[in-house]
């Protein structure tokens, strides 16, 4: 299934680009004549795009959560490229996008009017089929990234059930299928309740998941720092601990703005809530 949807994903791409190329070359640059709104501050906005960007950027960690799954005889090395691939490959992704449509059609409109992006696409060039294109492209990303996010997380469930980290029947696997069957029942009971939610819990979702991310990050990179031996390099762990706090700190302190809300504080203490209760339900063999 993933082997599919990656590969009609690939076929799509080439069905669009050349779409895209065609946009920058149709239209004029009239309509960057203005950066940003008139009276907002464009390094404000550069500020409150960057308190978001660690959570769209998430996905390269996916990586080594389903390492253990890698074929047999399979290079370590190549873990790395493809953590490298996937960093590459999401930034240039948000880039194209932003530009390609901000350059067929002016963002003022688009602000103002709520205007979706194959509708852009549609009005620029009188086409009705490029919006079903985009559309069925968004639609097939979609399912590609949800099945790769599922996996990862149900496989990251499987690994701290396994360590007794949490409660051990998330560690359980199928005696058939051998899949973490538990896990994966939990994380589409929480998929499925989340999506009762719609668009509303959005914004709290990527708020809070850009917060829970740069916790992660700083996390790894301190076990690192403290594990490490001496003759490892340590300046790469240095610059992530750092850049983790300062993501960890735009978060929590009011007086940044963009920091939480009571929506966003809500959503992050009934997570923590729920992840405690795991916790506590782990074996009094693991406690310390």
């Amino acid at each position: 299934m993933r082997a599919f949807l990656c590969n009609g994903d690939r076929r799509l791409s080439v069905t669009v680009q050349p779409n895209v190329a065609r946009s920058f070359v149709a239209r004029r640059a009239r309509q960057h004549t203005r950066t940003f709104a008139p009276g907002r501050s464009g390094l404000l906005g550069i500020f409150l795009v960057m308190q978001i960007v660690p959570y769209f950027m998430t996905g390269f960690e996916s990586v080594a959560k389903g390492s253990e799954e890698a074929k047999s005889g399979f290079d370590p090395r190549n873990f790395t490229t493809a953590i490298y691939a996937s960093l590459v490959a999401g930034f240039l992704f948000y880039v194209l996008i932003v530009a390609v449509v901000t350059y067929v059609y002016p963002w003022q409109e688009i602000v103002s009017g709520h205007v979706r992006t194959e509708v852009a696409f549609e009005r620029t060039f009188g086409s009705h089929a490029i919006a079903q294109l985009i559309l069925f492209g968004a639609f097939l990303s979609l399912l590609k990234i949800f099945n790769g996010n599922f996996v990862a997380a149900t496989r990251m469930l499987y690994a701290i059930g396994r360590r007794d980290l949490v409660h051990p029947s998330l560690g359980r696997v199928h005696h058939v299928f051998g899949t973490p069957v538990v896990a994966i029942g939990l994380m589409a009971a929480l998929t499925v309740a989340a999506a009762m939610f719609g668009d509303a819990i959005l914004v709290p979702i990527t708020e809070v998941g850009s917060l829970a991310v740069g916790i992660g990050w700083l996390s790894a990179c301190a076990a690192y720092l403290a594990r490490r031996d001496a003759s490892e390099p340590a300046v790469m762990a240095s610059v992530g601990a750092a850049v983790s706090v300062a993501i960890v700190l735009m978060k929590v302190v009011p007086a940044v703005p963009g920091s939480f809300t009571a929506a966003e504080w809500t959503a992050f203490a009934a997570w923590s809530g729920l992840g405690l209760i795991f916790w506590l339900a782990r074996p009094r063999s693991a406690l310390p």
